[in-house]
């Protein structure tokens, strides 16, 4: 079309056997389909999980006409599942020429549970940074320990019980489920991958326990207890602590393991 969104005009089997192809050739990638557009929307939806798309974030007319008028058609839980992404109308920098109210799109577009936001190609005005600073720690997921249970000595060939409470203070969740893994590194070092699904964590506080068997042969001293979600071959996240980082893990106790 003749922007990069098109202009719809092509007949309906026409967008369709193009969105056949998308998700055909991108069985992996999350796909997002035009808000406005539900055809789209439930084309795809039939077949897979999709997220959806928006532009004009800004003009008051989409903010407070469009958007609203078109989310009772969107299933209104679909942001727990797949993601939500925003593109700027015009630029930031021409909201406050315009006198648009920032703090109210900001505000908006996080009770949407957007995960991402193209801003385009023009710089931020410094004078909003503390803004936008605050907008970029809520959008998408954000995860932080609160606290930590555990014994701080265990023997070889025991269990060690670990208690998370593990707190989501973004507006979406992680939608690719990754592993969260554990472990214990000092002489030697073991890993634990659990079975925890982080893609349960919507915004809000979740407890998680996880056992651990120390193996029978494993020296006795000091150990780093470390966590992580991701990492390896698969992409890494971090955590919103203020924790000591070893390669993709995070350093969040210490144990005495003794013979």
């Amino acid at each position: 079309g003749a922007w990069g969104e098109g202009s719809q005009d092509f007949s309906e089997d026409d967008m369709k056997a193009l969105m056949d192809i998308y998700v055909r050739v991108f069985p992996n990638t999350k796909l997002l389909g035009q808000f406005v557009n539900l055809t789209m929307l439930n084309h795809i939806g039939s077949q897979r999980k999709i997220g959806w798309r928006a532009d004009a974030i800004g003009s008051p007319k989409h903010m407070n006409q469009i958007y609203p008028d078109a989310f009772p058609l969107v299933p209104s839980e679909l942001w727990k599942t797949s993601p939500v992404s925003f593109e700027s109308y015009w630029w930031i920098s021409e909201w406050g020429r315009r006198g648009w109210d920032i703090d109210e799109l900001i505000e908006m577009t996080l009770s949407w549970h957007m995960s991402t936001f193209n801003t385009k190609y023009l710089p931020i005005p410094y004078e909003i940074k503390d803004k936008i600073d605050y907008w970029l720690t809520k959008m998408g997921y954000r995860f932080v320990i609160r606290e930590v249970e555990y014994s701080e000595s265990v023997k070889a060939g025991e269990k060690s019980e670990i208690t998370l409470k593990i707190e989501n203070v973004g507006v979406a969740p992680i939608y690719n489920k990754l592993p969260l893994k554990l472990r214990i590194k000092g002489v030697k070092t073991q890993e634990y991958i659990t079975d925890i699904d982080i893609t349960k964590w919507l915004p809000g506080e979740y407890t998680e326990t996880v056992c651990l068997d120390i193996p029978n042969d494993i020296e006795g001293g000091e150990y780093e207890l470390q966590i992580a979600i991701g990492g390896g071959d698969k992409p890494s996240v971090a955590f919103a602590n203020e924790l000591a980082q070893d390669d993709d893990y995070f350093v969040f106790g210490k144990v005495s393991i003794g013979r």
